[in-house]
């Protein structure tokens, strides 16, 4: 059950095709061995993989392909438009669990005065 959820994370979220129910046959080995998969980065293998379909296809933005929310995360923590939830120090959450996507989106748009499409 553990591999078919992984598997479902990284065909739906994390290495997403356009149609998104399809996923290269070099990343199955990532879900099929589970010793494997914890010593897998996978914030670099998302990174990676996001940058190079960008890297590919950057003039049609609407093309891109991959853990597009990933941008937004990034654009969030590396500029000072939203400010992460204020969490008591005993509470861990994982990064991406301190962000308002929809604040993120809402600055993001601010910035580059483009309609809200809310």
């Amino acid at each position: 059950m553990v591999k078919l959820i992984c598997l479902f994370m990284c065909v739906t979220l994390f290495l997403t095709t356009k149609d998104a129910h399809k996923l290269k046959e070099k990343y199955f080995g990532l879900v099929d061995d589970l010793k494997k998969s914890k010593n897998v980065s996978w914030t670099d293998l998302i990174h990676s993989f996001l940058e190079k379909e960008i890297n590919k296809i950057y003039n049609t933005p609407e093309d891109i392909i991959g853990c597009v929310v990933y941008l937004l995360l990034l654009y969030a923590e590396h500029t000072n438009f939203v400010r992460p939830l204020e969490l008591p120090d005993e509470r861990y959450l994982p990064r991406a669990a301190r962000w308002n996507i929809k604040e993120i989106f809402v600055e993001f748009m601010k910035e580059w005065r483009l309609p809200n499409t809310q």
